[in-house]
């Protein structure tokens, strides 16, 4: 009993708490709430082992997850030293290079999405030509979007699944893609083996590096036996293991005395990396013996009333959610984002927006820019620098060629080699527009023309006007609507509301189909679709020109910088997906209105675990938000505790 008492004299631990630290024989698998603690249990029960003399290695998988393991280790015990921290990536790496043969060398995914998938999806579109499949999108969103799909592939064991399957149409069932996206997966497969790159052959990611420790694995072609170099292996973040992970902790562990895993079965979204919550918790059950399953159902992170209303929307037969921290308050606001944002002020960095979807966001970070409130993005790049939003920024940049964020003439080496980079970022994104068939270095080679001078922007347009129809009947069809809307397009006159001329374009260039296509993975269908059409909405709204909305996104980019370097005074924006994991002492829920969320066809289960975990972002105050020309969906209603609103 030493051990344990040093290991937490300084926490109050509840009964659930105690039980898990007093567990001592077999295998323990802990359900754990939101906001539970899980964390900190964990580090208390690693320090606990480590002071009885075992070797523990725990796994994480992120590299937030990572760092925040290790501060609990630091704040709680002495012995952290004797405990290992890696991410599940990182000990396959090192498996990887001490258990296989192969010579592929380790590159980063950026140097992917540069140099190999923009070839991958050349080949595979020009493989398709001719046939009703849409052509793979070309900008950078979209490529990444696509490497992350090829990830989901392999974490979901889904390519043994498909290796002889070759109806298109089963494919793309299974996989919730275009059967091109199965194409672009296998070319891309034997890159990865067959690359020559200096003295190597082949490359790896080291997200692949699980995936090829079981393919060896499988084909009995590891150099050693594989194991954890532990006795006790812990694993936070278990809701994200994957089935191809699942099985490889299995196959490693086998001289493991035990293994602790911790998770939240509710906190698992779209598959994400190909994450299979309700398979990996019943495997780990089913695949090691004498495993105990036990509970963390109080939240410390929200009070009572909110722990009550999210209850209907977690999986059944879990215990019920106890909300054990400060009370949180609920609120309800139907009406115009905007006003809503201006009318109340809401506490900077201490607040965070957040919609079902990136698509979603867009709305809320324009109403943000409207009301004058600093704020930054969870998911990545502004919805004006987003991929529908370059796109935006292109074409205005060919309706106003020679407006310029800098003055030629000036001396700035700093600022004239922004602009360069900005006129070649627009001229990218229009030239990768799949219509147009052109080739990675043809792309390039026009980014390059359009980023020598901002003088070539109308010979960007001619070349593109003057491309010879394609021999394909359905690509040829592709390059004449486009080349139809460029010629409307650049007709426009500069000082003209640009929404007249991106109404006329998406139109005759048949954009919204392909955007609906290719919506990311895991999001709704019309996720890309709405965020252009909310871009284009508040550029019809505020009447900007061409030069204006230009003028404008430098500015909005000026400003989201500064709200970036100093996040304590903005508010945070993002989609559920990308909130997951954090905590805000006041969370604004918006999008919440009947067709948005939950999504009408959406699978329930799923829809309901969005929403619980939007709601236990939150700390101290929730308030839901849903537009005032809409009706409130079911999971506001939820929420706000209305009657008969049950999920």
């Amino acid at each position: 009993m030493v051990a344990k008492v040093r290991a937490h004299t300084r926490l109050a631990l509840s009964a659930e708490q105690q039980a898990v630290l007093d567990h001592s024989d077999g295998h323990l698998l802990i359900e754990a709430a939101a906001g539970s603690g899980k964390t900190t249990l964990l580090a208390l029960l690693a320090l606990q082992h480590a002071h009885s003399g075992g070797k523990v290695l725990a796994l994480t998988f992120s590299r937030s997850g990572k760092a925040s393991l290790q501060q609990r280790l630091a704040e709680h015990g002495s012995r952290s030293d004797a405990i290992t921290v890696q991410s599940f990536d990182e000990v396959c790496m090192g498996e990887a290079g001490r258990l296989l043969a192969d010579e592929r060398q380790l590159v980063k995914k950026d140097w992917v999405l540069e140099h190999v998938l923009p070839q991958v999806v050349a080949e595979v579109n020009q493989a398709i030509a001719g046939s009703d499949e849409l052509q793979l999108p070309q900008d950078a969103a979209s490529l990444t979007d696509l490497l992350d799909t090829f990830q989901s592939i392999k974490q979901g064991r889904l390519a043994a699944l498909l290796a002889y399957e070759e109806d298109a149409e089963v494919i793309a069932g299974t996989l919730q893609r275009p059967h091109a996206v199965w194409l672009a997966y296998l070319a891309y497969e034997n890159r990865r083996r067959t690359l020559r790159l200096e003295r190597y052959t082949g490359f790896r990611l080291i997200e692949d590096a699980c995936h090829d420790l079981m393919d060896a694995l499988e084909q009995d072609l590891l150099l050693a036996p594989g194991r954890f170099n532990a006795s006790c292996l812990f694993i936070d973040e278990f809701h994200d293991t994957s089935p191809l992970q699942l099985a490889w902790l299995l196959a490693w562990g086998g001289q493991v005395g035990k293994l602790v895993a911790v998770g939240d079965r509710d906190q698992v979204l779209y598959s994400w990396r190909g994450a299979d919550a309700e398979s990996v918790f019943a495997g780990f059950r089913r695949q090691l013996p004498k495993v105990t399953v036990l509970p963390l159902s109080a939240s410390y992170r929200f009070g009572p009333l909110l722990a009550a209303r999210v209850q209907p929307l977690r999986s059944p037969r879990l215990p019920v959610l106890a909300g054990a921290g400060c009370a949180t308050e609920i609120e309800a606001a139907h009406g115009h984002l905007a006003q809503v944002l201006a009318a109340n002020p809401y506490p900077a960095g201490d607040t965070a927006l957040i919609a079902r979807d990136r698509g979603q966001t867009v709305a809320a970070q324009l109403a943000l820019t409207e009301a004058g409130i600093p704020f930054y993005t969870l998911d990545g790049w502004p919805c004006w620098r987003n991929s529908e939003g370059m796109l935006i920024q292109a074409l205005a940049q060919l309706i106003a060629p020679t407006w310029s964020a800098q003055s030629a003439q000036q001396n700035d080496q700093k600022k004239l080699r922004y602009e360069r980079e900005r006129r070649e970022r627009l001229a990218r994104r229009l030239v990768t527009l799949p219509g147009w068939c052109l080739n990675d270095k043809r792309q390039r080679e026009l980014g390059a023309m359009v980023a020598e001078s901002g003088e070539h922007w109308p010979l960007l347009a001619q070349w593109l006007t003057d491309l010879p129809p394609p021999v394909h009947p359905a690509q040829r069809s592709q390059l004449l609507a486009l080349q139809q809307a460029l010629a409307t397009l650049t007709s426009h006159n500069g000082d003209a509301k640009l929404a007249d001329a991106l109404a006329v374009f998406s139109r005759e260039a048949r954009l919204l189909s392909t955007l609906r296509a290719y919506a990311p993975w895991g999001e709704a269908p019309d996720s890309r679709v709405q965020g252009w059409q909310a871009l284009c909405r508040h550029i019809a709204q505020q009447g900007f020109s061409a030069a204006q909305w230009l003028a404008r996104c430098e500015r909005l980019n000026w400003m989201h910088w500064k709200a970036e370097q100093d996040a304590a005074q903005a508010l945070a924006v993002g989609s559920v997906f990308h909130a997951k994991g954090k905590q805000w002492p006041h969370v604004i829920l918006t999008g919440m209105d009947e067709q948005a969320f939950p999504l009408p066809g959406a699978p329930m289960a799923e829809e309901k675990r969005r929403a619980y975990v939007a709601a236990t972002r939150a700390q101290n105050q929730l308030t839901l938000h849903c537009a005032a020309e809409q009706e409130p969906g079911r999971f506001y209603r939820l929420l706000a505790g209305e009657a008969g609103s049950g999920a």
